[in-house]
């Protein structure tokens, strides 16, 4: 059996005449998929070469050939090529392509949370809303004693670098920011015009910046306030009213291992305004009606009956925490939400949370990126076996982070389609040292070993990440489906960080 390890250098996933092999990759035979036969190195040219014996007659034997990964470069072929079956003919054509990241970056103030949405079209001009799709920078931050929000404007044009040249504006909150998200909130607005909302701490702890025309806004349209005026940990839109508009759900930490989720109901005004309807607990008969400090929501279609549940991953203790699933039940009080599972974690702090399909069964399944000390922590894998009577999510993978996780995005980020997992990470808090990984998903699962983006050139702990797509129809340059690219907010001081984009 014969293949080519090559650099893809368009992209496409085919090994054309001009593409150049890769020397000294890995690339290791499997049966089965996972029981060890034999591993080799590609030459020169790229090529491995592997011997292996044909099975009996009826045995059903097959064999994988898998590929390691390739430090600041992103598959563009599965990584593991399966049910190869053996008859005594050779077989060749079994190729792994990489295609290699590219990065721009620029600085600003260390994110405490970082979203990629598109603000507009030929950013700054404002004459075309969201004609396109090329996304911008929005961010959090509180330094020396200032809270705001900012946005850093792409201006990428076909051929061109992302974020080349770009416009960096500050606009101030009333408190420290905790959290951020962007969705289009108001009747009437422009297609796809975006909005945002601030999580903060005190009275007035949700602010609500409603965009106008194709104008960002410089004050907010609503400050509101959850009951127990805590920090806003996390924040989500959903219809979850019957509505016209999208209803706010708010995490709060309301004292140490303590918080809550609220929902706050739209009043379907052009400019809406809001008023709290339910809080979690006591609300969805919560066991013990009681909630950690509510660290994200991410909704997802957990039973595959057209509505969005709610998943809530919760801090109990510096190292301990709870996620909660939540099956989304109808539209009214006391019928929005009902619980339906809880996983606990006696020595993981979850401060990360990904919902996605990784087994590939159609539900999707539960990642947590966690922290186990200060300077340590794990990838978690909880499958979803859901049946029509229970919810359950069983442990299907466990292993080391490279550090403590602070931030974590699952998307498909190269190889097959389906979604990887990127964390952000620290490794000493005294000096700030971390980086940044992709766990890519292999055959189904995601791989427990990790490759670097920046390949060695990002040392500091990366404090949040997003991913979205910076190069706008360049890559390919026809029509979608575009690549999914990853940004990063590496922390240099306590008032400096370094935003870095990898585009594919």
């Amino acid at each position: 059996m014969t293949g080519y390890v090559f650099t893809d250098t368009d992209g496409d996933g085919t090994m054309n005449g001009v593409e150049a092999g890769r020397s000294g990759v890995t690339v290791t035979a499997y049966i089965g998929t996972s029981t060890l036969y034999a591993t080799a190195k590609s030459d020169a040219a790229g090529k491995y070469t592997f011997t292996l014996p044909t099975p009996a007659p009826g045995s059903g034997t097959t064999y994988s050939i898998g590929c390691a990964q390739v430090s600041g470069c992103y598959p563009t072929t599965t990584l593991l090529h399966t049910g190869l079956v053996l008859t005594g003919v050779a077989l060749s054509g079994y190729h792994f392509g990489f295609g290699t990241f590219s990065s721009t970056r620029f600085s600003g103030y260390p994110a405490t949370a970082m979203i990629a949405t598109d603000l507009w079209e030929n950013d700054g001009s404002g004459t075309t809303p969201n004609t396109r799709g090329d996304h911008d920078i929005v961010y959090v931050s509180s330094i020396l004693g200032l809270s705001f929000w900012a946005y850093v404007t792409n201006n990428w044009t076909a051929g061109g670098t992302p974020f080349s040249s770009t416009s960096h504006l500050t606009v101030g909150a009333s408190a420290t920011p905790y959290s951020l998200i962007a969705d289009t909130l108001r009747k009437g607005s422009s297609p796809r015009a975006i909005d945002l909302l601030v999580g903060t701490t005190g009275s007035n702890n949700i602010e609500v910046w409603g965009r106008t025309g194709s104008s960002l806004p410089s004050s907010a349209l609503r400050r509101i306030g959850t009951a127990d005026a805590g920090r806003t940990l996390a924040l989500a839109t959903l219809d979850c009213s019957g509505g016209t508009q999208l209803d706010l759900l708010v995490g709060t930490r309301s004292s140490t291992g303590r918080g809550t989720v609220e929902v706050w109901q739209s009043d379907d005004a052009t400019s809406p305004g809001y008023s709290r309807q339910e809080t979690y607990p006591s609300a969805a008969s919560v066991p013990g009606s009681r909630m950690g400090e509510a660290q994200q929501i991410v909704l997802a279609d957990m039973d595959r009956d057209g509505d969005k549940d709610m998943v809530i991953a919760t801090s109990t203790g510096t190292y301990s925490g709870e996620v909660i699933v939540l099956d989304n039940i109808g539209r009214t009080n006391g019928s929005r939400f009902r619980y339906r599972n809880m996983i606990t974690l006696s020595t993981d702090n979850p401060k990360t949370l990904a919902v996605t399909d990784v087994d590939g069964d159609g539900y999707p399944d539960i990642v947590l990126g966690t922290k186990t000390s200060t300077t340590a922590g794990r990838i978690l894998v909880y499958r979803n076996t859901h049946t029509t009577s229970t919810w359950t999510y069983t442990a299907s993978q466990s292993f080391s982070a490279p550090g403590a996780v602070l931030s974590m995005a699952a998307a498909d980020l190269g190889g097959s389609s389906s979604a990887d997992i990127a964390v952000g990470y620290v490794t000493n808090t005294s000096s700030g040292t971390g980086g940044v990984r992709i766990f890519y998903n292999v055959g189904g699962a995601i791989s427990t070993t990790s490759v670097d983006p920046s390949a060695g050139t990002v040392t500091k702990q990366v404090v949040a990440l997003t991913t979205g797509n910076f190069n706008y129809s360049s890559n390919p340059s026809t029509a979608g489906p575009y690549r999914t690219d990853l940004a990063i907010c590496w922390r240099s001081s306590s008032f400096l960080a370094y935003f870095v984009m990898y585009t594919r």
